[in-house]
């Protein structure tokens, strides 16, 4: 039988102590704790917040898991993105909805909750690529989701009272791992063993994509988001909406010249498509699609992000400036497009002949 030890506060028959917080205008709230000092503290701290209207509830960080926080954000964040940007981050958020680390509520979870996560997804060995474990890139991704999950959490339900545990542990992450530098082979043919699994792949849709890709230095997802209305041939640009833009601006392309070639062909009918997508793939099986076409040409280690590496490369090949690249990448800084521009040095040597460089 429980019995009151002093007001707003009763001792329970296991010995604990539960202490209730009441005032008008909010809703009765209770914690139930180990010791009567610690209830006896949360008591006055909340009755000082009610009566001051500083009053935060956290039962709602305690009573829900990062399990739900993910799914929610799942939902209403991701649910709204375009093409396979939204496929793969729903990929990522359900992955982490499944692992273990999900079973503890934002209010408990903690930086040694964290700690033990990061070291066994380390440890774990990647299923996609038997005989390694899950790169340190990988892992570091799953922790700013996490971050990320957190902070939007806290700010559409006005948490303020939650703290975030990867907030400023920039040093806690795992290092980003080396950058890809990964270009088509051209002494392997390897764009054109690509290009030719590809027209023997489907109704050839998809070596259309891999010219445009190399052509143009396009994220995939804007060239699966291409519409023709956007297409003027005539002033050799392309526009790409905001709306499936992963910066969220507009943008004006420039064409080059064979990826103007390779529109007139995909438009060369008798009627001139004016509207729709001009590449008729489905986003989410994209990716499965590619993997085939690389086993069909025996080419290992290439992504088809590596294909925006091998068009910004042979950009710059050419010789355009930082400023003229970033307007085919679309990057709003140089030490981003960086990342991506990997110089033949071949073709440097014989630009310095050419500008008489000694």
């Amino acid at each position: 039988m429980a019995r009151k030890k002093s007001p707003g506060i009763t001792r329970l028959s296991n010995g604990r102590f539960r202490a209730r917080s009441r005032r008008k205008g909010y809703p009765a709230d209770s914690h139930v704790f180990d010791a009567l000092e610690d209830a006896t503290e949360w008591k006055a701290n909340a009755d000082a917040g009610k009566r001051h209207g500083t009053y935060v509830n956290s039962k709602e960080a305690e009573n829900t898991t990062l399990r739900a926080a993910l799914k929610a954000y799942l939902g209403e964040v991701v649910g709204v993105k375009k093409g396979k940007t939204q496929v793969n981050e729903r990929n990522h958020v359900n992955a982490l909805i499944n692992d273990r680390i999900s079973d503890y509520s934002l209010a408990a979870l903690n930086i040694k909750h964290l700690r033990e996560f990061k070291l066994r997804r380390l440890d774990t060995c990647n299923i996609r690529k038997p005989g390694y474990k899950i790169s340190s890139e990988t892992v570091r991704k799953d922790l700013l989701k996490i971050s990320s999950v957190f902070n939007w959490y806290r700010e559409v339900n006005s948490l303020d009272s939650l703290d975030n545990p990867l907030a400023n542990r920039g040093k806690f992450l795992p290092s980003k791992g080396e950058e890809r530098e990964r270009r088509l082979d051209t002494l392997k043919n390897e764009e054109g063993r690509l290009l030719e699994a590809a027209t023997n792949y489907g109704d050839g849709g998809y070596a259309h994509l891999i010219r445009w890709l190399v052509a143009s230095a396009m994220r995939l997802q804007e060239a699966l988001l291409m519409q023709w209305q956007r297409v003027n041939i005539d002033t050799m640009t392309v526009d790409i909406p905001v709306s499936g833009n992963k910066t969220r601006i507009f943008r004006r392309i420039p064409i080059s010249p064979a990826g103007a070639t390779l529109l007139r062909e995909m438009n060369s009918g008798k009627v001139k498509k004016i509207s729709g997508s001009v590449f008729d793939l489905n986003p989410a099986s994209v990716e499965t699609g590619w993997k085939r076409i690389k086993e069909k040409a025996a080419i290992e280690d290439l992504h088809l992000h590596d294909l925006r590496h091998e068009a910004l490369s042979r950009l710059g090949d050419l010789g355009l400036s930082s400023s003229e690249l970033m307007k085919f990448s679309g990057h709003k800084h140089s030490s981003s497009l960086d990342r991506y521009v990997h110089l033949d040095e071949l073709a440097l040597a014989k630009k310095l002949q050419r500008l008489s460089v000694v």
